[in-house]
C-alpha cells in the first residue's frame, strides 16, 4: 500500500479472488434494464476500479429456486471496466449475483446471507468453467485521515452573540 495516496487499496489475500464491490468498499452493483427490439437488457455497472478481479460472471436462476440458490444459467466474460451489459435476460422472475473470477478455475464469494454466512457454502457454480470457490477474498479500503488546520481559541467573553 502506498500511504501517500488518499484512498490506498489493499488485497488482504491476494490468492483469492476479491469480492465485488457491495458498498462496504467501492460503490455496489447498479443495475436498470432497458427494452431493446431484441429483448430486455440489463444494465450492469460497479466499482470494479476499488478492488478489481481478474474477471467478472454472473449466475443467476428463478426465484422459485432462491432459497437453495439454484443456478440455472450465467452469463461469462463480463468486462473488468465495471460496465456491461447483459442482453440474454432469461424471461420470468430471477435472481442474480455478479461473481469475482481468480486464476484456477476459481470464482471468488457470492457473498452473505441474512445470517452472515456465505451463500451457499463453499458450494462453485459449476458455470462458465468455474469448478472451484473461494470465499476467502477481501478487500479493504483505508482512507488517509488529512489534518485540519488548527483552530482558533474563541474568548467567549469578547464574543458577541
Amino acid at each position: 500500500c502506498d500511504p501517500g495516496e488518499d484512498l490506498v487499496r489493499c488485497s488482504l489475500d491476494c490468492s483469492a479472488p476479491p469480492p465485488v464491490p457491495d458498498g462496504t468498499f467501492g460503490t455496489p452493483l447498479l443495475v436498470s434494464r432497458r427494452d431493446d427490439p431484441g429483448g430486455p437488457v440489463i444494465v450492469l455497472d460497479w466499482g470494479a476500479g476499488t478492488c478489481p478481479a481478474s474477471g467478472y460472471h454472473l449466475i443467476y436462476g428463478f426465484l422459485t429456486g432462491v432459497q437453495d440458490y439454484l443456478v440455472e444459467g450465467a452469463e461469462c466474460d463480463l468486462a473488468t471496466s465495471g460496465m456491461d451489459e447483459w442482453t440474454s435476460v432469461p424471461e420470468g422472475d430471477i435472481w442474480f449475483l455478479m461473481l469475482s473470477e481468480g486464476g484456477d478455475e476459481t470464482e471468488g464469494s457470492w457473498g452473505l446471507d441474512s445470517a452472515d454466512t456465505d451463500r451457499a457454502g463453499s458450494r462453485p457454480s459449476d458455470e462458465c468453467g468455474f469448478m472451484n470457490r473461494d470465499n476467502s477474498g477481501s478487500c479493504r479500503v483505508v482512507q488517509k485521515l488529512k489534518r485540519s488546520p488548527p483552530v482558533e481559541p474563541i474568548d467567549y467573553a469578547a464574543a458577541r452573540w
